[in-house]
């Protein structure tokens, strides 16, 4: 599909509008933070709760426009080419998974393969901010990279964006930061994104660029890499999508007879055995698409998100485009209203997380904080030890966003990060349930564990949001029974 027409600017609000907004903002949170990160979270806030607002087509388009890899980032594009349908059976393998950890009632669209663009990602010694990357061959800046590199650790990495924004170029500086924390290198991965490409499209791209690093195409730079060194990491939707790869490479285990078995899988007519990650990592990952837990409303100061409306899902406040509303009309971006509970799409209802390596996520004072809990319940029912931190009156995938990502408390949590994935590959066994709160001071607490869960059971959190995917699609039915009234006049 064709890009868009070049987007126009985004109009940000005036310098006085910011200033207000920005003193009216530190009233009502108690004055936690200071006037610059209260007008850079404000800023944000007019922009993405702004009525009129640009369209997704426009969005997209602005998050995909090519910038050239520069300072100290080391950056070498692979593509991986379409697995040949008659000797390979991932994508099968991948909707019978769905199929068996949905209810039966969901609307899945059946994808199909597709190039997928990826770039390996890495800390570049010894330059400047804005010196460009030597004229060297993709090959060359990958042997480059890995030279820089000081620790084992690799990194398979999903964007944010809410899954219908978000890219590779947009992502680097992420990767790069990433990278360094940990001393290893970067996959990003540029997934397909929705409305265009629904569910599960962009978890067939991830699941094959995980398998990828396992066991390489002729076109890959790098060698096979060892599981005991992959760490799934992911910021926002892309944390989620982290967290429904992580459940799909369960299934695939749990399905085995003898827990020695591997699963295997086929490509270009080669039968490939698929091991577990080390571990998972996370800013601020998305559980749950329904948006129906309290954080959603409890924590709206602090965020950026629009309000809370189950209408927003059947007609979302952006203006109509050539992406949006889809043909044929759904309600949601990025799946079927009826899929919205479906644990490859809401990692809140994955009840089983036994078998995972350990699991770190971060989050802010943000709407999404319920999720995470629930997802932190879960896994450590499950046995998963999970690392959680909390920042106080910071808003969603904060160390990613402008200025914010310069916050102390950004430089924190990506140290924290970086450490994380390195116990994961050197000492995993190390690795123990706990909890912290990072205070807009900078002052560090320890948590009770027992109480980072939501304050409701996950039982109801979960009818919650089995409630918000019902009234989803009502809301949706009688919008098209309406457009279909409409078009007969």
């Amino acid at each position: 599909m064709a890009d868009p027409p070049p987007p126009p600017l985004i109009k940000k609000p005036s310098a006085l509008k910011a200033l207000l907004s920005a003193t009216l903002y530190q009233t009502r949170t108690g004055f936690k933070n200071n006037l610059e990160t209260a007008m850079t979270i404000t800023t944000i806030q007019s922009m993405s709760r702004d009525p009129d607002r640009i369209s997704i087509s426009t969005r997209q388009a602005l998050s995909r426009r090519y910038r050239a890899p520069k300072g100290p980032t080391w950056a070498a594009a692979s593509i991986l080419p379409v697995p040949t349908s008659e000797g390979s059976n991932v994508l099968e393998t991948l909707m019978e998974v769905i199929k068996e950890m949905g209810d039966g009632t969901e609307k899945i669209d059946t994808p199909e393969y597709a190039p997928v663009e990826t770039e390996w990602v890495g800390y570049r010694k010894g330059v400047g901010r804005g010196e460009p990357q030597p004229d060297l061959s993709e090959e060359e800046r990958y042997k480059a990279l890995c030279a820089d590199t000081e620790s084992d650790v690799t990194i398979l990495y999903a964007h944010g964006g809410g899954f219908f924004q978000g890219s590779l170029s947009e992502s680097r500086p992420a990767c790069a930061r990433l990278a360094r924390s940990c001393g290893g290198k970067c996959l990003s991965v540029g997934y397909r994104l929705s409305p265009q490409y629904p569910f599960p499209s962009a978890l067939l791209d991830i699941l094959l660029a995980y398998i990828s690093l396992l066991h390489p195409t002729s076109s890959s730079l790098h060698q096979p890499i060892p599981v005991s060194k992959i760490i799934l990491c992911g910021d926002s939707s892309g944390g989620g999508l982290c967290l429904s790869l992580l459940q799909v490479l369960l299934h695939l285990h749990r399905r085995q007879r003898s827990p020695s078995t591997l699963p295997m899988v086929r490509i270009d007519g080669k039968d490939l055995p698929i091991s577990l990650p080390a571990g998972l990592s996370a800013f601020s990952p998305y559980g749950d698409l329904t948006h129906s837990l309290p954080s959603w409303t409890d924590n709206y100061v602090y965020d950026y998100f629009p309000p809370i409306d189950p209408t927003l899902a059947v007609q979302p406040p952006y203006p109509s485009c050539p992406l949006w509303p889809s043909p044929p009309p759904r309600a949601n971006f990025y799946c079927h209203g009826s899929a919205l509970c479906h644990p490859l799409v809401s990692p809140v209802m994955a009840g089983d997380w036994t078998g995972a390596g350990p699991i770190w996520m971060a989050y802010g004072q943000e709407q999404l904080l319920d999720e995470g809990r629930v997802i932190f319940k879960l896994a450590s029912d499950s046995s998963v030890p999970v690392v959680w931190e909390y920042y106080e009156a910071l808003p969603h995938a904060f160390p990613t966003l402008p200025i914010l990502r310069e916050l102390p408390q950004s430089d924190r949590a990506y140290h924290s990060r970086g450490e994380f994935c390195k116990a994961c590959v050197q000492q995993p066994g190390n690795i123990t349930r706990q909890g912290k709160m990072i205070s807009v001071s900078g002052e560090e607490l320890s948590l009770d564990v027992q109480q980072i869960p939501a304050k409701m059971s996950v039982e109801d959190a979960q009818r919650k949001i089995k409630a918000g995917r019902a009234k989803v699609e009502e809301l949706f039915r009688r919008r098209l029974k309406l457009d279909r009234k409409r078009a007969k006049l």
